[in-house]
C-alpha cells in the first residue's frame, strides 16, 4: 500500500468512524464509489477497530502493519526534536507509540507521533493537540503525565510520562487479577476520573488498553485522544475541533464499552465514563464483556437493549455497583465519579475486615447490604456445595475441611458461636433501643474545630460545618439542627450522650479541619447518641481544591450510615456542587462567615468576599443568594432598608435565574419581599421550605410573614421552628414578640426570659423584652432587663427603649435626650426612624411621632408591618394618619 492509498484509506476511516453505525454503510457507498477494495479495507479497519480494543494496539491494524512502514515508520537512534527513539511500543490509525530518550534531560518517555504523510492533516494534528492539552491540564497520580507537543519533521508529536509495566488489557490475558487487586485498580481509575471530571474532561475512552499498571504498582489512565473538554468562560477553544468534537451525532469511543447516549451520538458527560469504568469492572470479574456480539452491530444492540449476564460469584455489593454503573438511563446511574469511588472503598474495606468474603455473594439477592444475616448451615463437612453463597457458619465449616488438625476444637467453637448468635437474634430487643435497620432520624453536626488554632482559618470550620447543615438539611426525613443551635458548643469538649439529651437528636456529626499550606486533614466521626459507639469516622487528606469533594463523601457517608432510603433525584441533591472553583468557594465561606458577625465591619466584609466568588465563578447561584441573605440581614439596623432591600431581591433573583432549585435563594428573595410587606413573600418562603424543609431560617420567616398578615396562624409555625432546633434563642424570641401581639404578656416574658437564658449576649431581645414588661406595668423589670445591655452593645434599637421608658415614667427630659443621642449615632451608622417614633409616641407627641412613621414607610423599616397588632400603637390608633399608614402599606385596618 502506497502512501498515498494509506492516506485515502485512513479519511474515510476518520470520516466513517464519526458517524453512527447504522450511517456508516451509506456513507461508504458515496466515499468509496466503485473501488471495492478500498471499502474492504476501510470495513476491515472498523471492525477491528470495534473488536480489538482501539487503536493503540498493533492487531488494530495489523492488516497493513508492514505496510506502514513504508509510510515512515521510526527507527531506532533517529531523533524527532529533541528526543531519541529506542523502540516502537505500538501503533494505530490515529498515531504510533514509541520508547525514546529525552536529550535535554536525560530520561525516557513514550512518544506519540501522527502517522507519516499527516502535514496538511488539519484535523489530525488538532486531536493531538486536544488530546496534549485534555491530559496536561489534570495534574493526578493516577494521570499519565504530558511533557511536551510539537512538530518535527512534519509530523506532530506529544511527549509523555512513560511506565514500566503492562497495560490491564495485557494483565486480563494473562491473569485475572483477584477481588482485593480488582477493587484497587478500579478505585484508582475513578479517582482519575474524579479529578478529570472536577477539571470539565470526559475522557469518552476507558478501556482495559488505556489502563496502565506500572512495575511499581502503580495504577495510570492513557489516551485522552477523544477527551470532551467543557469550555470555561474565559477559555480560548478552536471553534472547527470543538464543534467536531461535541456535535450531536458524532460517535467517538470503542464500542463494547461505549454508553447507549455515546453509542446514539448524544452528548456525554462524566456518567458515560462510568459506564465504560462499569464495563471494564464487569470484565475483569467476569472474565468476558459483559456485552458482546458476533458483529459490532450485534454488540451495539446487545448495548442498547440487553442487560448483562449476573456476576453469580460476586459479592452483592459488587453487583449493585456494576449494576448501577450500567444503568442504561441516566438517572439511575452514578451522578458522578465520587460516588462509585465512595461505594468501591467501601466495599474494599469490607473485604480487608471480613464483612464480605471474596467468592460469596449474600444468600438473599433482595437482602440489603448493610443487614447479614447468618442463615443455619446446612452443608455436610464433606460434600459443602461452594457453588453457591456461603454464610459465615458455612465459611467456618469450610475452613474445618480444608485443615483437618484441630477440627474437633473448631467445630466446638462453631457450636458455641451457633448458640450465641441463636440467643443473639432471638432475645427480645430492649425498649430504648431502635432496631438495627431503622434509619437514624435526627442530626447534630457540631462545630468542627480548627485544629491548626489559627484565627485566620476560623472560616473554614467555621464553613465547612455551615455547608454540611445546609446539604444534609435539605434531606426529607432527617431533621438536622441549625447552625445557631449547635454554635454553643463550639470550642468546647463534647459528650455525644449529652448533646443527644440537650438537642433531642440520635446522631452527632464532629470533627476537625486543620490547613497546612494549600492541604488539609479533615478528621470526621459519626456517632450514635443512644449509647456513644462511633458509627463511622475517617480522616481525609486532600489539596484544599478538593474541599468540595470531600464534603460531598461525607454527605454521602453520612446518609448512608443513617440508613436513609433516598430517591435518585436526592442523592443528586445531595452530590450536588454549587461551583467546581474551590477558590469561589473559600471567598464564599468567609463571605459566610463574615454575615454571621451581625456588624456594619462584618457586613462590609462579607459583601467583598461574596463579590470576589461571584467574580471567580460568575454562575455561582449560592454566591448571589449569600449577597442577599448580607443585605436583608442587616437591614433596619445598620443600612436603610430600601437600599439594602433593593440589593437583596437583585441578588436573590439572579441566584434564581442561575438555579432555581437553591432554598436560599427563595428564602433570600421571601425575605426582602416580606420587608417591603409584600404578600408575594409567601409563595416565596413556601418554595424555599419546600426545597429545605427542616431549614429553621426559613421556619422563622415563614413565621415573621403571619405575624404581618395572620398572627393567628404565626404561633404554630414559630412552635414547630422551636422544636427544630430547642437550643436556639431565635424561635422563642420570635415566640415572645408573637404572644405580645397576641396579647398574651405572661407567655411573651417567658419565652423572652428563655431566649436571653440560652444566648446572653441576644441583647435585641433585651430591648423586646423590656419593653413587654412596660406594657404590663412592671417597670422595675423593663429597666433592670434594658440596664443590662453593655455600652459598647447600644444600638438605636436600646437607646429607643431606654427612651420610651423614661417617656412612661414622665421623665420627659431624659426621654428627649435620648432621642438627640439617637440623632448624633445616625451620623455614624444607620438609626430606624421607627425607634425615634417609638419614643415620640411614648411622649404623646403624635406630630413628630407620625413624621418618623412617614419616613419608617419611605425607609420600608422591617417593624411598620407589625403595626397593626403591636399594643404600642393603641394610643394612636384613633388618628386618621395611622388608618392611612395602614391603607398605604397594604395592611387591613
Amino acid at each position: 500500500m502506497t502512501p498515498e492509498r494509506w492516506q485515502q484509506v485512513r479519511h474515510i476511516f476518520d470520516d466513517a468512524l464519526e458517524r453512527p453505525p447504522d450511517e456508516r454503510p451509506r456513507f461508504l457507498d458515496q466515499a468509496c464509489a466503485n473501488d471495492a477494495e478500498l471499502r474492504r479495507e476501510v470495513e476491515a479497519m472498523l471492525v477491528t477497530y470495534a473488536d480489538s480494543d482501539g487503536f493503540l494496539s498493533q492487531p488494530a491494524i495489523a492488516h497493513v502493519a508492514e505496510t506502514v512502514v513504508e509510510a515512515g515508520q521510526l527507527t531506532a537512534g533517529q531523533c524527532i526534536g529533541p528526543y531519541e527513539i529506542v523502540k516502537p511500543l505500538g501503533a494505530g490509525g490515529m498515531g504510533e507509540v514509541y520508547l525514546a530518550q529525552d536529550t535535554r534531560l536525560n530520561r525516557p518517555v513514550a512518544l506519540k507521533m501522527l502517522p507519516a504523510n499527516t502535514t496538511a492533516d488539519a484535523q489530525a494534528n488538532k486531536r493531538l493537540t486536544r488530546e496534549a492539552r485534555a491530559a496536561a491540564a489534570l495534574d493526578h497520580p493516577n494521570i499519565c503525565a504530558i511533557y511536551d507537543v510539537g512538530e518535527a519533521d512534519g509530523r506532530g508529536y506529544i511527549a509523555m510520562q512513560y511506565m514500566a509495566g503492562e497495560t490491564l488489557s495485557a494483565r486480563l490475558k494473562r491473569e485475572p487479577p483477584a477481588l482485593s487487586e480488582t477493587l484497587d485498580i478500579t478505585a484508582r481509575i475513578a479517582e482519575a476520573l474524579v479529578e478529570a471530571h472536577a477539571q470539565g474532561v470526559t475522557h469518552r475512552d476507558i478501556k482495559p488498553l488505556n489502563v496502565m499498571l506500572t512495575a511499581r504498582g502503580g495504577v495510570k489512565v492513557l489516551d485522552f485522544g477523544l477527551a470532551k473538554k467543557e469550555s470555561g468562560p474565559q477559555e480560548l477553544t478552536d471553534t472547527a475541533t470543538q464543534s467536531l468534537i461535541s456535535a450531536p451525532g458524532m460517535v467517538l469511543g470503542t464500542v463494547p464499552y461505549m454508553s447507549p447516549e455515546q453509542l446514539r451520538g448524544q452528548e456525554v458527560d462524566g456518567r458515560s465514563d462510568l459506564w465504560s469504568l462499569g464495563v471494564v469492572l464487569y470484565e475483569i470479574v467476569a472474565g468476558r464483556k459483559p456485552f458482546a456480539g458476533a458483529t459490532t452491530n450485534d454488540t451495539i444492540a446487545a448495548i442498547l437493549q440487553n442487560e448483562p449476564a449476573p456476576l453469580d460469584n460476586a459479592p452483592l455489593q459488587l453487583r449493585r455497583i456494576v449494576s448501577r454503573a450500567l444503568a442504561k438511563q441516566l438517572d439511575e446511574r452514578y451522578p458522578t465519579a465520587n460516588e462509585m469511588l465512595l461505594d468501591l472503598q467501601n466495599l474494599r474495606r469490607d473485604l480487608d475486615s471480613g464483612a464480605v468474603f471474596a467468592n460469596s455473594v449474600a444468600p438473599d439477592a433482595e437482602v440489603e447490604h448493610e443487614t447479614r444475616r447468618l442463615p443455619a448451615a446446612t452443608g455436610n463437612l464433606d460434600g459443602a456445595d461452594t457453588s453457591r453463597s456461603m454464610s459465615s457458619a458455612e465459611y467456618l465449616v469450610t475452613e474445618i475441611q480444608r485443615h483437618r488438625r484441630g477440627a474437633l476444637a473448631a467445630l466446638l467453637a462453631l457450636l458455641l458461636v451457633g448458640a450465641a448468635l441463636g440467643y443473639y437474634f432471638t432475645r427480645p430487643a430492649p425498649a430504648n433501643v431502635a432496631q438495627e435497620t431503622a434509619a437514624l432520624d435526627s442530626l447534630a453536626v457540631l462545630p468542627f474545630a480548627n485544629a491548626a488554632q489559627d484565627p485566620s482559618a476560623e472560616y473554614l470550620s467555621d464553613g465547612i460545618t455551615g455547608s454540611l447543615i445546609n446539604s444534609l438539611s435539605q434531606l426529607p426525613g432527617l431533621k438536622v439542627m441549625s447552625l445557631s443551635a449547635v454554635f454553643r458548643y463550639k470550642g468546647q469538649a463534647t459528650d455525644a450522650l449529652k448533646v443527644g439529651q440537650e438537642l433531642n437528636v440520635r446522631a452527632v456529626l464532629q470533627g476537625s479541619v486543620k490547613q497546612i499550606g494549600d492541604q488539609l486533614a479533615i478528621n470526621v466521626e459519626l456517632v450514635d447518641t443512644l449509647d456513644n459507639h462511633q458509627i463511622w469516622g475517617e480522616q481525609y487528606v486532600r489539596k484544599f481544591a478538593d474541599v468540595l469533594t470531600v464534603q460531598s463523601e461525607i454527605a454521602q457517608e453520612v446518609s448512608s450510615k443513617l440508613r436513609l432510603k433516598l430517591t435518585s433525584a436526592q442523592q443528586q441533591q445531595l452530590t450536588k456542587r454549587d461551583t467546581d472553583n474551590a477558590e469561589a468557594y473559600r471567598e464564599y465561606l468567609k463571605g459566610r462567615f463574615y454575615t454571621l458577625q451581625y456588624t456594619p465591619e462584618g457586613h462590609k466584609k462579607a459583601l467583598e468576599h461574596l463579590n470576589k466568588a461571584i467574580a471567580i465563578d460568575p454562575t455561582y447561584a449560592l454566591a448571589y443568594a449569600g449577597v442577599a441573605d448580607a443585605y436583608t440581614t442587616i437591614s433596619d439596623s445598620f443600612l436603610s432598608p430600601r437600599e439594602a432591600l433593593s440589593k437583596a431581591k437583585a441578588a436573590a433573583q439572579k441566584a434564581l435565574d442561575l438555579d432555581d432549585k437553591i432554598a436560599e435563594a427563595w428564602a433570600a428573595r421571601g425575605h426582602a419581599r416580606l420587608h417591603e410587606w409584600d404578600p408575594a413573600a409567601l409563595d416565596d418562603l413556601r418554595k424555599a421550605l419546600e426545597l429545605a424543609p427542616n431549614s429553621l431560617t426559613n421556619q422563622l420567616w415563614l413565621g415573621e410573614y403571619y405575624m404581618i398578615w395572620d398572627v393567628g396562624k404565626s404561633v404554630e409555625v414559630l412552635e414547630k421552628a422551636a422544636e427544630l432546633d430547642p437550643l436556639s434563642a431565635i424561635p422563642p424570641a420570635f415566640l415572645s414578640f408573637d404572644y405580645y401581639m397576641l396579647r398574651q404578656p405572661e407567655k411573651a416574658i417567658e419565652n423572652g426570659k428563655k431566649a436571653i437564658e440560652l444566648n446572653p449576649g441576644f441583647y435585641t431581645e433585651n430591648a423586646y423584652l423590656a419593653r413587654i414588661y412596660a406594657s404590663r406595668g412592671d417597670l422595675k423589670s423593663a429597666l433592670e432587663t434594658i440596664n443590662k445591655v453593655p455600652p459598647e452593645a447600644l444600638n438605636g434599637m436600646a437607646v429607643s427603649t431606654k427612651g420610651y421608658l423614661f417617656a412612661v415614667q414622665g421623665k420627659r427630659r431624659e426621654a428627649e435626650q435620648t432621642i438627640a443621642e439617637m440623632q448624633k449615632m445616625s451620623a455614624t451608622q444607620y438609626v430606624s426612624p421607627f425607634e425615634f417614633a417609638i419614643v415620640y409616641m411614648a411622649l404623646n407627641n403624635r406630630d413628630p411621632t407620625f413624621f418618623y412613621l412617614n419616613k419608617a414607610y419611605e425607609d420600608r423599616s422591617e417593624n411598620l408591618g407589625f403595626i397593626r397588632t403591636m399594643p404600642l400603637f393603641d394610643s394612636v390608633r384613633d388618628d386618621p394618619r395611622y388608618a392611612d399608614l395602614l391603607r398605604r402599606i397594604g395592611l387591613p385596618q
